[in-house]
């Protein structure tokens, strides 16, 4: 995590207090994390966040070195955002629950949302061909979930056809809130060949 402060964009560190404790400080920002600092069309305000991860990269790279050595396409679904926005979006997670990550550490899932604009980018780089991001909603109606749950609904009873109902307005629908994860999640991928047109993205 990179925060823009008057003297210019820092790191965020974890450190040991002096009770023996975690807790988050900040440093000048290191070079890799400099490097992956994207350009913004807009001037970062104080305060501001942005989450990179060279990482991530060289994921993205070895897929990509891989599909282009094997041909074919990778395909991810996650959590996150289509355009680049600064924001705080680290969280952790346990028993189903938000929680304070350095209060118990190693027994929590640390996760943040996936900026689906630098993996474009990441692939354009490669001169991949890029399929989206779209929205989870967006792509499974486009693979026929509705007519897929119309079918199984017909030969359900009816506790089936409920738990069927409800798993595809999880799927698909927009509420977020709600719990619902067809706005929220996104998919994407790339192919080594540019006429390939997958389904789901058009």
């Amino acid at each position: 995590q990179m925060v823009f402060r008057e003297t210019g964009w820092v790191e965020k560190f974890v450190e040991i207090d002096v009770n023996g404790s975690f807790r988050l400080c900040e440093k000048t920002a290191e070079n890799d994390g400099k490097k992956l600092l994207p350009t913004l069309l807009v001037p970062p305000k104080l305060g501001d966040h942005l989450e990179v991860s060279p990482e991530q990269k060289e994921f993205m790279q070895r897929i990509i070195k891989i599909i282009r050595k094997q041909s074919g396409s990778a395909l991810f679904l996650d959590y996150g955002f289509k355009h680049l926005v600064a924001g705080d979006t680290l969280q952790s997670v346990k028993n189903h629950a938000f929680c304070n990550m350095l209060e118990h550490p190693g027994e929590v899932d640390i996760t943040t949302h996936v900026n689906f604009a630098m993996i474009t980018a990441y692939i354009m780089e490669e001169n991949m061909t890029v399929h989206g991001p779209v929205s989870q909603g967006d792509f499974l109606s486009r693979l026929g979930i509705e007519v897929r749950a119309d079918q199984l609904t017909r030969i359900a009873n009816r506790s089936q056809s409920e738990e069927i109902k409800q798993a595809l307005k999880r799927l698909t629908g927009q509420d977020t809130k709600a719990g619902e994860m067809g706005a929220l999640f996104k998919a994407i991928a790339f192919s080594h060949d540019p006429s390939i047109n997958l389904a789901g993205f058009s």
